[in-house]
């Protein structure tokens, strides 16, 4: 089912977000055929920083370009909001986290847990502290196709704060790499810290699928997937294509994680 959204660049209509992200295809095709000569922008308007709410335009190059970079660095938290959630750790944790690669992605992925935790809650207006997140028992909620969509939104810049601590060499490369292994990556973290939570907390008979840290959906309920949908009659199709594909994929990894019966330790190797 089409659920539009205002593209936070230009203000038109989009039907796909792109990174998690509310940016139409347009404004991201703009963006990246510029990035390679920003440097050669210049504004030569004056207040031309604002969007052209009638024809939904910028008037300048150089101003579209500075309002994606400013949409962007939000969704990499480079404010640094990642590390306010810090949790409380023992000196012996943190000194393992230095000599161990495996005790670094476990130490950050508690981090990148416990502010997924904390946003998502927030997005429902419950208030929430770290402390609360270290435990793995909280309530889950049933998700919804657009609550997925704003908790992603939580998730990305805690990927990119987890992929700079873990791996040196991830601020070493180009910004549309690390925008691109981001890409990439999202899904497969996404899927196996998942299928560690399931374990932990519901055991190999679950048939549960979590989309997103506080929420879970089953194959019986993905009607309920779709409570926004503005043409309810689309629902059974959306339904149906999201059966077929949470089956064919997931389902399939699924059982080959089951028949591996990873360790703790291995899920966290399979996560870096």
């Amino acid at each position: 089912p089409e659920m539009p959204v205002a593209c936070l660049v230009c203000g038109k209509h989009t039907f796909v977000t792109h990174m998690g992200l509310n940016i139409c295809r347009a404004c991201m095709v703009f963006y990246r055929r510029t990035y390679g000569i920003r440097e050669t922008l210049l504004c030569l308007l004056e207040n031309c920083t604002r969007a052209d709410q009638k024809n939904r335009f910028f008037a300048c190059r150089k101003c579209r370009f500075d309002r994606i970079e400013d949409v962007l660095s939000n969704a990499r938290g480079d404010d640094d909001i990642y590390y306010s959630s810090l949790i409380a750790r023992s000196s012996e944790n943190l000194m393992l986290c230095q000599n161990s690669l495996i005790e670094k992605i476990r130490f950050n992925l508690c981090l990148v847990s416990a502010n997924r935790y904390i946003g998502e809650f927030k997005l429902r207006g419950i208030n929430v502290t770290a402390a609360d997140a270290i435990g793995t028992r909280y309530p889950l909620y049933p998700c919804t196709y657009k609550f997925m969509d704003e908790a992603t939104k939580i998730l990305i810049p805690c990927l990119f704060k987890f992929s700079e601590t873990v791996f040196p060499g991830f601020r070493e490369l180009a910004h549309d790499e690390k925008w691109l292994l981001i890409r990439n990556y999202e899904t497969m973290f996404n899927f196996i810290d998942a299928e560690l939570r399931i374990l932990r907390t519901f055991g190999k008979a679950s048939d549960k699928l979590i989309p997103t840290y506080t929420t879970f959906i089953t194959l019986d309920g993905l009607a309920d997937f779709f409570p926004e949908c503005p043409d309810q009659r689309n629902v059974a199709t959306a339904v149906k294509t999201l059966r077929d594909f949470l089956l064919e994929n997931i389902g399939r990894l699924k059982k080959q994680i089951l028949l591996v019966d990873p360790t703790e330790e291995e899920f966290h190797a399979m996560i870096g």
